[in-house]
């Protein structure tokens, strides 16, 4: 029988299809929604992808204390290497019918599951191929962070994984205002928004939200205080995106579109949840 947890998870990936479509407006949509507001918060959705993704594992995996390291990463593989196979072979073979040079660096990197450790490859041959290599340190990482959540009250992790994210957001930040070209498709910039040590901080916020949820339950606030906070955070996440909250920050914006909301978007999971 399937857990009340598992279903759950199983529900709330429902959210993983809006994200995506907001990722799709983002890229061929902009102009037809103003170019900016929630409709175009395509950067900012990869990043509650990377949240919900730590938050879902939690529900599917944290009630087993811990993972079998080579059994959770087989299913993993089996589960993503092959489309994302296909796509990496479709998008070469798209490069050379257009007489564009792939090169050998990238296209290596891109089968390891590598190029968004280096920053001038990590869109070169498939561009959204970038956050499968993000998610990819996540999945190493994810039974050895489960086994260590487990040694402490799940309220514990909160604390830890805000500080975490502060300390990335604060280190980001750094390289955006001493970096020569903080732009998108510089090499700050696109540190900033690709590299996986960026957004590791979301995943670990998802996860700690993740484990939050497993002890409250689904009635811990009470239906008038689930719905004063669900309007609350769903009114602040329709605010991603809209680039005049921070208008005459040009240098620093790609943060904004990196692992700057992970926070705001936990939360609203964990209500969601709920």
């Amino acid at each position: 029988m399937t857990s009340p947890t598992a279903l759950r998870a199983a529900h709330l990936t429902v959210f993983r299809f809006v994200a995506a479509l907001i990722v799709v407006i983002f890229h061929y949509g902009r102009v037809a929604t103003g170019q900016n507001g929630f409709l175009a918060a395509g950067p900012q959705m990869v990043t509650f992808f990377f949240v919900l993704s730590g938050f879902v594992m939690v529900l599917a995996y944290g009630g087993a204390g811990t993972v079998p390291a080579r059994g959770y990463w087989r299913a993993r593989a089996v589960r993503i290497l092959p489309a994302y196979y296909l796509a990496l072979l479709a998008a070469v073979f798209i490069a050379r019918w257009q007489h564009r040079q792939v090169g050998w660096p990238p296209f290596g990197l891109s089968l390891g599951l590598l190029q968004a450790w280096w920053p001038e490859y990590v869109t070169r041959i498939n561009p959204p191929g970038w956050s499968l290599s993000v998610e990819a340190l996540f999945y190493l990482l994810f039974p050895a962070l489960l086994l260590y959540s487990n040694r402490r009250k799940p309220g514990d992790w909160i604390g830890p994984a805000l500080g975490f994210w502060l300390l990335s957001q604060s280190l980001l930040l750094m390289v955006l205002l001493t970096g020569e070209d903080p732009r998108p498709g510089g090499w700050a910039g696109n540190l900033v928004l690709y590299n996986p040590l960026a957004h590791l901080c979301s995943f670990v916020l998802g996860m700690a939200a993740g484990l939050k949820y497993r002890t409250l339950g689904t009635d811990a606030l009470g239906r008038p205080g689930q719905a004063l906070l669900i309007l609350v955070s769903l009114v602040m996440v329709c605010c991603v995106g809209s680039e005049s909250l921070f208008h005459g920050h040009d240098r620093t914006m790609p943060i904004y579109a990196a692992s700057f909301w992970a926070p705001l978007f936990a939360l609203w999971i964990l209500l969601m949840a709920q």
